[in-house]
């Protein structure tokens, strides 16, 4: 374990990338999981690559994943983290289809919050407001999704 959670800081964008998707699929196959030492460690590392501007594109998307399969995976461990991974994937920038499917994915699979979900609501109508932007249909189903996850 030590040796794949070193691999998630190499700055190689196919060793990041694949890194993440291997503790994402560790995270689906060992759901819940609770207290397990090596979550933090992820956590960090994806919210340095999120927050971090000159991160390659594979990466960030392989992070931002990780990051909705340990909302997913490890809910009360990431509810004490104080929500930062959040200002960093709902931007409002750059590409921000694989922020929706997160939102999406996380919002359809747990219950975040009520104010988790006025945070998405405001973030997608912000982005519905842009002018010519693509994957409308996404940001509809994200609302939907959201819309229905109040508590």
């Amino acid at each position: 374990m030590p040796v794949l959670l070193k691999s998630l800081g190499e700055r190689h964008p196919r060793i990041g990338s694949e890194s993440f998707r291997v503790f994402s699929a560790l995270l689906n196959a060992l759901k819940p999981i609770k207290g397990a030492d090596w979550i933090d460690s992820v956590y960090e590392q994806a919210v340095s690559k999120l927050s971090n501007h000159d991160t390659d594109a594979e990466v960030r998307e392989c992070a931002e994943d990780c990051i909705a399969d340990l909302w997913i995976g490890a809910t009360e461990t990431l509810r004490s983290k104080g929500g930062k991974e959040w200002e960093s994937i709902c931007r409002l920038s750059g590409k921000t289809d694989g922020a929706v499917k997160v939102v999406t994915k996380v919002a359809r699979e747990i219950s975040v919050g009520d104010a988790w979900v006025n945070g998405g609501v405001e973030w997608l109508l912000n982005l519905l407001k842009k002018a010519g932007r693509h994957g409308k249909l996404e940001m509809f189903l994200a609302l939907d999704i959201l819309l229905k996850s109040y508590t």
